[in-house]
């Protein structure tokens, strides 16, 4: 009896030990929905758990990868400990090197990263850290950072053969690459793109001053567009390799040409980022955001010679901007020049076609060509929609108007003068009528009675 116990007893024991071995974790879409449920609850601290295993499993190659790397910040946002950021991704880069998805997805993490924080005893704590230490700001460094991580990335995107499954995928990881080149160097900002990222090294933090880089909307200290030793404006060419470029300018236009390489459908789409880029370098309205103030005379379109300054007499190929060196005149090469790039566009029957006939009416309205703009105008609607926001603006340019100018009350007994500004118009009638002055005040306080 005692021995039949015995082997009765092994044999569960055995039993239990199969079903203990055999007994898997989880799989990782499971885990990924609890941990997504408990996030969406609130529990952050529990979601946080299982998300940063998820992060940091080397098995886990999942397209979900990068949600999962997102989700670890998102956590750690929300239970305020951004000092524990870095150092995740630190290891979550460390684990994932050879997958270029996860390398994408944690550099676009350290730009969507909170950029401030204390240096504490000459380390980093990002955040508010309660205070303590020296307040710097980290939005260069970040950048860098995640231009490493995108450049580390390169080889292994290079190495993958482009198929119809995966095209959009990686013409947006280029995409990306170049948003980021770009980060903090668009419009008034953009004479930055002269330079070329160290990306061997990271730059120190800065001290606050704000303003001092501008936005991604170009904002900061507007210089003017880039010019080079001779005076003349800086055009960012596409060099044959990131490796060969000489400026960031350079390293954008290449990962812009890139997803134009790898998605033929988005060549609309780079070609209207690159002519949006160069009308806020070299478009006429850079003069007036630059507070600088042109002489105007009646110059006809042509007639450079009556006054270089009129922009009225430009030509497509021409234009007026601010340099860093000053207003100037000059030609602009095709390649270069917003206004051909946007007649390219124009000639689709797309959302891009009928954008760029808008900005072509701009332009041309900026420039006081009127004629010009209200063709654009009419182009745009005869071929798209009647918008009452075209419609508007043909009407500003073709219709009858005016307008009394500003002008101030006058003594009693003293002949009054009113000023009248019009367009198109070769006639105006005007009809004066005495007004009971006690009778209408009269009648505001009547009606200021009612509605209160």
């Amino acid at each position: 009896m005692r021995k039949q116990l015995v082997v009765a007893f092994a044999t569960l024991l055995g039993l239990w030990g199969v079903m203990h071995l055999s007994a898997e974790p989880p799989a990782i879409p499971d885990q990924r929905a609890q941990a997504q449920k408990l996030l969406n609850e609130g529990n952050f601290k529990e979601a946080l758990e299982i998300f940063r295993k998820l992060a940091l499993d080397p098995k886990n190659n999942q397209p979900q990868l990068g949600n999962d790397v997102f989700q670890v910040a998102n956590c750690y946002q929300n239970l305020q400990l951004f000092h524990e950021i870095d150092g995740f991704l630190d290891q979550a880069e460390e684990v994932h090197s050879q997958n270029w998805r996860a390398l994408k997805a944690i550099g676009t993490q350290w730009l969507n990263n909170h950029h401030y924080g204390f240096l504490v005893a000459g380390k980093y704590v990002r955040g508010n850290n309660g205070g303590r230490g020296q307040y710097v700001d980290s939005t260069t460094r970040d950048r860098a950072r995640s231009l490493q991580l995108y450049l580390k990335a390169l080889p292994l995107v290079q190495a993958e053969a482009v198929t119809d499954r995966n095209r959009n995928e990686i013409a947006e990881y280029y995409r990306q690459l170049g948003e980021y080149l770009l980060n903090g160097r668009w419009g008034g900002a953009a004479w930055q793109l002269q330079s070329k990222t160290d990306l061997t090294k990271l730059p120190d933090y800065d001290s606050p001053n704000y303003g001092r880089w501008g936005g991604w909307g170009g904002g900061g200290v507007n210089k003017g567009a880039a010019v080079d030793a001779d005076g003349n404006p800086v055009f960012y060419t596409i060099p044959e390799s990131f490796e060969a470029a000489t400026s960031d300018g350079q390293r954008w236009r290449w990962a812009m040409e890139q997803v134009r390489r790898v998605n033929p459908a988005s060549a609309r789409q780079v070609d209207r980022q690159f002519a949006d880029f160069l009308q806020t370098q070299f478009g006429v309205q850079t003069l007036r955001e630059g507070g600088i103030s042109l002489p105007d005379d009646n110059a006809t379109e042509g007639e450079k010679e009556a006054n270089p300054f009129a922009v009225k007499t430009l030509k497509d190929e021409e234009t007026i901007a601010r340099l860093a060196t000053g207003a100037k005149r000059f030609t602009l090469p095709d390649e270069f020049n917003p206004i051909a790039i946007l007649k390219r566009l124009a000639d689709g029957n797309d959302t891009y076609a009928s954008q760029a006939l808008e900005t072509l009416a701009q332009i041309a309205t900026d420039r006081q060509q009127f004629q010009k703009a209200a063709d654009y105008w009419g182009q745009v609607i005869n071929r798209f929609e009647n918008t009452a926001h075209r419609q508007y603006s043909l009407d500003q340019i073709v219709k009858n108007w005016g307008r009394f100018d500003q002008t101030q009350s006058k003594p009693a007994g003293t002949r009054a003068t009113l000023d009248y500004i019009f367009r198109n118009g070769t006639r105006v009638d005007f009809t004066a009528r005495k007004i009971k002055v006690s009778a209408l005040l009269e009648d505001v306080k009547k009606i200021h009675e009612v509605e209160s």
